[in-house]
């Protein structure tokens, strides 16, 4: 991914992030082995430093709804949409994880997700060779979620939405979805390992400009 135009942004230590850094990144241990709920083991036992990349979406990305993507033009008129009958469910824990991979397979790259308050999430990664799924987590409005994902190249898709349906059915008939317009690649340097921060609401100079997608897009790697 082209890492121009990330804008810095202040971290708690008074430093600047945007971006794989020019200099030396600073290493953030990850030594002992650890686990997430839903998934798998995270972390490493061989001293491995990590560095992410801060993607935020463009503010001209967002309509009237905010964290969508989607244009705020009015729709004159609209088409008209099947019954859904289905019930409301309560929503899983926020940073629940869905783990496609073998339960082998290190997990070594951070991923962490950052929301603002109103829409849930789920995000998921595609594996962009394979279009196969590797990871998908649901992320409740206002948190802030973070896993380790294996090392590869991926396409980003997220849906959004308020009322839980369930895995099946998502955020229901309102559901919006979304795919990032760059794939997200995770590699391994030396004894660094780069991942990424992804800010999922709408920031000034952001990078992220998502697309909307259909809900077979969506759902095509997953039906395989």
């Amino acid at each position: 991914m082209d890492t121009e135009g990330f804008v810095p942004h202040p971290t708690p230590d008074g430093t600047s992030s945007g971006g794989f850094s020019t200099e030396a990144p600073v290493s953030e241990a990850t030594g002992g082995s650890g686990f997430l709920e839903g998934s798998g083991e995270v972390g490493n036992s061989e001293g491995i430093g990590e560095v992410s990349a801060h993607v935020d979406v463009a503010r001209a990305s967002h309509g009237v709804r905010g964290g969508t993507g989607i244009s705020s033009t009015s729709v004159r008129n609209p088409v008209s949409r099947p019954v859904f009958n289905e019930l409301p469910l309560p929503p899983p824990e926020s940073g629940e994880v869905l783990d496609y991979t073998d339960e082998d397979e290190e997990r070594l790259a951070p991923l962490e997700i950052k929301t603002s308050l109103g829409l849930n999430y789920f995000l998921k990664l595609v594996d962009i060779e394979t279009g196969e799924p590797v990871v998908a987590m649901f992320i409740r409005g206002g948190r802030t979620e973070k896993i380790y994902v294996p090392l590869g190249t991926y396409e980003v898709k997220y849906a959004s939405g308020l009322q839980w349906y369930g895995y099946e059915h998502l955020f229901g008939p309102d559901t919006q979805y979304m795919k990032a317009d760059e794939p997200f690649i995770f590699q391994r340097t030396g004894n660094v390992v780069s991942g990424y921060t992804i800010t999922l609401y709408s920031v000034p100079g952001g990078t992220l400009k998502p697309k909307s997608i259909s809900k077979k897009d969506f759902e095509q790697d997953l039906t395989r």
